[in-house]
């Protein structure tokens, strides 16, 4: 896949891109980056044109001090998508990414060729996502894994 920068909406934002053809936006879950579809994307670009962004505040794309809220991250991919010219494109979302393309979905339709979500809460947005963005402030991430890296890993699994 390709690395490239594109200004969207005002935001600096990263994505991969691979293939031709019909467009297939990728959007990944937190605390991942476009990254997380690499395996799966050489198989999707034999057919499509994959594009895979990292989403605000992750991976290579511009960190703000605002707007992670489920408005402004669909507004965000809708900006990226005028940035490439894109009328319209399937979207194809994981956890806060499907939560992302739903809202998409829902708020511009004709944009949105097909819809697919794996492990998305689509009933609310959690509460705890704003919390997941604040951990990507600068060392935040870091000083608690080194202060409770243990308690965190058993949390997770």
């Amino acid at each position: 896949m390709d690395s490239r920068y594109l200004v969207a909406g005002g935001l600096r934002v990263h994505y991969l891109e691979a293939g031709r053809g019909e467009p297939l936006v990728l959007l990944h879950d937190w605390p991942r980056t476009s990254e997380a579809w690499r395996r799966l994307a050489p198989f999707l670009a034999t057919h499509y044109c994959v594009i895979a962004p990292d989403m605000r505040g992750m991976g290579g794309t511009d960190c703000p001090a605002g707007g992670y809220d489920r408005a402004q991250l669909a507004q965000d991919v809708l900006d990226f998508m005028d940035a490439l010219k894109l009328d319209g494109a399937t979207l194809i979302g994981h956890g806060l990414g499907g939560m992302t393309a739903a809202k998409v979905a829902f708020e511009q339709p004709r944009r949105v060729h097909r819809l697919v979500l794996l492990d998305a809460v689509l009933t609310s947005w959690p509460a705890s996502v704003a919390h997941f963005h604040r951990l990507n402030e600068g060392d935040r991430a870091e000083r608690l894994l080194a202060a409770h890296g243990a308690a965190v890993v058993r949390a997770l699994v």
